[in-house]
């Protein structure tokens, strides 16, 4: 019996050495030759948004440029613990955005919608007023057609007083055409349900998994896996060719002009559904790397001409305030202030932790000078 035993051990070790010594050596050329960025995902599978913050959810993220935690709340939001129904004498923002509202590439108390609202709280306490409290919808990669979608089916429930929208100028027009939440069917905006992904499965039973966290933490090739499995899965969809608001259009011109007038139709609709609310409306537009520091972007990355989407902002900000839309365009103070400091991450290109700080004082500066918050 023990010579079997032994055959059978040896026969296991063997085994064990023929899968790790290639695993190890993969391992080994990806942290040499292709670093990964280490990250334990904070989303999940929606069938309403396609995907959201996981309640509860703890993560991170880990370059060779920045490295921050993030952990959402009961409600999905990042931040801490509040109440889904508003406090007494509260006066209550919701921001919704993606990963920019979001905070990405920053900790929790430095993202832009955080340092406003320790700022808007100092001036509230100082005047012995209201409260106020700032609840951080940002999800990554939403566009404005998931913010629309969360606004009207969960937003405005949370009794908000004021709905800040961040617009991120960099890439949500982009965004809204290519989404697969809405159709739009003549003038009508027409919900889309999302089926399951499978990487969203093999997702939520990965993260089960004994160990998984650790290996996010600290295995180049887990990470590796893990970011190929959602390209493959995004380019399986778009080949099977999943409903979207627009279709992508090869002259550039054309395509941000279609962009443009589905992103209008959003924002109509936005407009509408806090006019019913009886709740004020803000657009933030937050200005890309490319806008705000055009030389310190073209040492990092290509030459882009920004001027096609700055007409754009332009165009939507006319329509914005035609319809009685508060728009918040910081991009003349990001300009100047990225004269003396770097505000954005430069290969990241979300904003660093003294932009979101230069950018969440100058929000708090115009939602009291403009009267969009009252103490």
């Amino acid at each position: 019996m023990r010579p079997r035993l032994k055959r059978a051990g040896l026969a296991l070790a063997f085994a064990a050495l023929s899968l790790g010594i290639p695993l190890i050596l993969v391992e080994t050329g990806l942290r040499l030759f292709a670093p990964q960025t280490l990250a334990l995902n904070v989303s999940e599978w929606d069938p309403n948004y396609g995907w959201r913050n996981r309640p509860g959810a703890r993560g991170f993220f880990q370059t060779p440029e920045f490295r921050f935690e993030i952990k959402v709340n009961s409600l999905g939001h990042r931040g801490g613990e509040t109440s889904r129904a508003k406090p007494p004498r509260t006066f209550r923002i919701l921001g919704l955005g993606d990963s920019f509202a979001l905070g990405h590439g920053v900790d929790g108390d430095s993202c832009f919608l955080a340092v406003a609202e320790r700022e808007l709280k100092r001036r509230a306490a100082a005047g012995g007023g209201r409260r106020v409290e700032v609840l951080n919808a940002g999800v990554g990669k939403w566009g404005t057609a998931q913010e629309y979608l969360y606004l009207t089916r969960e937003g405005l429930g949370l009794e908000p007083d004021l709905v800040l929208l961040a617009f991120c100028v960099d890439n949500d027009f982009e965004n809204n055409r290519e989404t697969s939440v809405l159709r739009l069917e003549g003038d009508q905006l027409v919900p889309v349900a999302s089926p399951e992904p499978t990487v969203r499965a093999v997702q939520r039973i990965t993260r089960s998994l004994p160990g998984y966290e650790f290996l996010t933490a600290h295995s180049h090739l887990v990470n590796f896996l893990r970011v190929h499995a959602t390209v493959l899965n995004d380019r399986a969809h778009a080949a099977d060719g999943e409903p979207m608001v627009g279709d992508p259009d090869p002259d550039p011109a054309r395509d941000l002009t279609t962009s443009l007038a589905i992103t209008t139709r959003i924002m109509d609709a936005l407009a509408e559904a806090t006019r019913r609310a009886g709740v004020p409306l803000a657009i933030l537009f937050v200005p890309s790397f490319a806008q705000s520091d055009p030389e310190r972007w073209a040492a990092y990355h290509p030459i882009q001409d920004m001027r096609p989407k700055e007409a754009a902002v332009a165009e939507l900000s006319a329509h914005l305030d035609s319809l009685g839309v508060s728009v918040l365009d910081p991009l003349p103070h990001l300009r100047e202030v990225s004269r003396t400091q770097l505000l954005y991450l430069p290969l990241d290109i979300h904003l660093n932790a003294a932009g979101s700080q230069v950018l969440g004082q100058w929000l708090a500066d115009r939602l009291t000078g403009e009267r969009l918050v009252s103490f």
